[in-house]
């Protein structure tokens, strides 16, 4: 991503609730998923969108997003499952840099 203040950086993706917990400056305990760009949500959307499923699952667990393409069709049930649980979540971006600052 491009970072007004850190110029080209990785980046976090969160839930909307992580999000203006993050801006507030208040950081709560949040879920991480791994699989998709570090994703972090709340309880409530780990629950809404039943990410516990994904993090355990047989053909996803504990792999990263890109190494699902060298030997998984995108098109299997798991795949399809996880990006309709994916697009349905309100998503913002945290440029990693910002995210560290937060934490000192």
């Amino acid at each position: 991503m491009i970072c007004p203040k850190h110029d080209r950086t990785g980046f976090y993706e969160t839930c909307e609730h992580v999000d203006a917990e993050l801006q507030n400056g208040t950081r709560k305990e949040f879920r991480r998923l791994y699989y998709w760009f570090d994703l972090m949500v709340c309880d409530a959307c780990w629950v809404k969108y039943d990410f516990s499923h994904f993090e355990n699952h047989p053909e996803i667990a504990g792999r990263r997003f890109y190494e699902m393409f060298e030997d998984t069709d995108e098109e299997t049930p798991i795949m399809q499952e996880y990006n309709a649980a994916y697009d349905k979540l309100s998503r913002r971006a945290w440029c990693v840099k910002c995210y560290a600052e937060l934490q000192q």
